[in-house]
């Protein structure tokens, strides 16, 4: 889940203070940032952070919301989650005792913290697994099971995975591993990806997904990333604007931002090489 945050924080984690008429600044408001990725047969566990002003440096460690009071309630029954269980600050999960998430079940969170409370709801999707890869160069026609390295300026990537009907949709992100798209090093925090999200497709009724050589434009250890989605998630991706500080996409929790999601992930990691001569 560290490498979602990255994208959360981006998004929720800082707050753009807007202008009135009168050209004064807006008063900051404090709020509660859920990081609530689920994943599909594992323990139910979501993160918590704070909203911090546009102006101000983000640090990891200055942004975990901690001693909050987290439960998920799941077939009537609720189920305490708690930082002792994940032994990482800011971190609520549930005690192994607790079922795992399961597709096609509805969700519920309760986060309770000074006074202030948020909620959530979704319905889970179900589990994904990547059952082919393989690349074929435009150039040569040759094809390659299983790569482990992709040309840049020839090759295409073929994602072929499992459906399920209780998926709402299918994404699929790309993360650069150890560099930005530009080449610049990335280093967003203890918690958070290593890299940078690239691009993001998403469609309601599809298998597989074929990716260009043009769509890799950096060179490096890369992680692609399937998703099956439940419908928050969807609409998350449908709001979302990557590399923006003006974000505001669709969130699903009420008195909080963030999002409170279940779903499928299954990755693959390939190096891009580039052959191109400058």
């Amino acid at each position: 889940m560290k490498y979602i945050s990255y994208i959360l924080l981006v998004l929720f984690g800082m707050f753009v203070l807007t202008a009135c008429d009168d050209e004064k600044p807006s008063k900051y408001h404090e709020e509660i940032v859920v990081d609530g990725f689920m994943w599909v047969g594992q323990r139910m566990q979501i993160s918590l952070t704070k909203v911090i002003p546009f102006d101000q440096a983000y640090y990891a460690d200055s942004v975990r919301i901690t001693g909050a009071d987290v439960f998920v309630t799941v077939d009537g029954v609720s189920y305490p989650l708690t930082e002792a269980i994940s032994g990482i600050e800011g971190t609520y999960a549930a005690a192994d005792s607790a079922p795992l998430v399961t597709k096609s079940k509805a969700y519920d969170l309760l986060v309770a913290k000074d006074g202030d409370s948020l909620r959530a709801h979704t319905t889970s999707a179900a589990a994904l697994e990547l059952t082919d890869v393989f690349l074929f160069n435009v150039n040569t026609g040759e094809i390659r099971p299983d790569p482990d390295t992709l040309e840049y300026g020839g090759d295409y990537l073929q994602m072929n995975w499992t459906t399920d009907s209780a998926n709402y949709a299918y994404a699929v992100l790309i993360e650069a591993m150890d560099q930005s798209k530009y080449g610049e090093s990335c280093d967003f925090g203890n918690d958070n990806g290593p890299g940078s999200y690239l691009f993001a497709w998403a469609s309601r009724d599809i298998s597989g997904l074929l990716l260009p050589w043009i769509t890799l434009c950096y060179e490096g250890p890369t992680r692609l990333r399937a998703f099956s989605c439940d419908t928050v998630w969807w609409n998350y991706l449908g709001s979302v604007q990557f590399g923006s500080t003006t974000n505001d996409p669709e969130s699903n929790v009420i008195g909080g931002k963030g999002i409170f999601c279940a779903v499928g992930c299954d990755t693959f990691d390939v190096v891009v090489t580039d052959t191109i001569a400058d």
